[in-house]
């Protein structure tokens, strides 16, 4: 199980403002008002394919890179391949027509300039939220000139979502503050 990271985003400035940012970074389930990371910073889809850990797909990145294979939809093509995703090593990979584990052996090891990456939920969320979940239990207040934000993330603050908020809206002041399961506290 995660530990824990119990956070709190206040935002300051006119009511009118606070309303308009509350509808850009939240959605409304069933009347009640959800935090979501994505309406900070949009989740891409179109790199996310799955556990990187599988070397098939680090080997993927290189023989797309290598080959110079931009077109995203030719991509998605040869990512539907059943074989990418099996443990079977002896699965025949159509777009390539060779084993998995010759074709693993093939690209795993070769130089490329990256130009397309191959990206895991685990690493993009990582790399541009700062944790790897989105919020959970948020809980949206708004007074006269007053948001608060509370919500909970595994193991650590989501950093580069604070960071965007104090990008995105430069016009009001912006506090964030954690406490991790373990009592370390602190303020961004």
């Amino acid at each position: 199980m995660s530990d824990w990271c119990y956070n709190s985003i206040r935002i300051y400035g006119p009511n009118e403002r606070l309303k308009q940012i509350v509808k850009e970074i939240t959605i409304n389930s069933f009347d009640e008002l959800i935090f979501t990371f994505s309406k900070v910073i949009p989740q891409d889809y179109n790199v996310l394919v799955g556990d990187t850990s599988n070397g098939a797909l680090r080997a993927f990145e290189a023989y797309i890179n290598i080959n110079n294979i931009t077109d995203p939809e030719e991509i998605k093509i040869i990512l539907r391949d059943p074989a990418i995703l099996s443990y079977s090593d002896d699965s025949i990979l159509s777009f390539v027509d060779m084993t998995k584990a010759e074709f693993i052996e093939k690209y795993s090891s070769v130089e490329y300039e990256p130009k397309i990456r191959i990206v895991d939920w685990y690493t993009w969320r990582m790399d541009n939220w700062g944790t790897k979940w989105n919020a959970i239990d948020s809980k949206v207040e708004l007074d006269d000139d007053e948001l608060v934000i509370t919500f909970e993330t595994a193991w650590g603050p989501p950093t580069e979502i604070v960071k965007a908020l104090c990008e995105k809206y430069p016009d009001v002041e912006i506090e964030a503050d954690y406490m991790l399961d373990s009592n370390i506290e602190s303020t961004v």
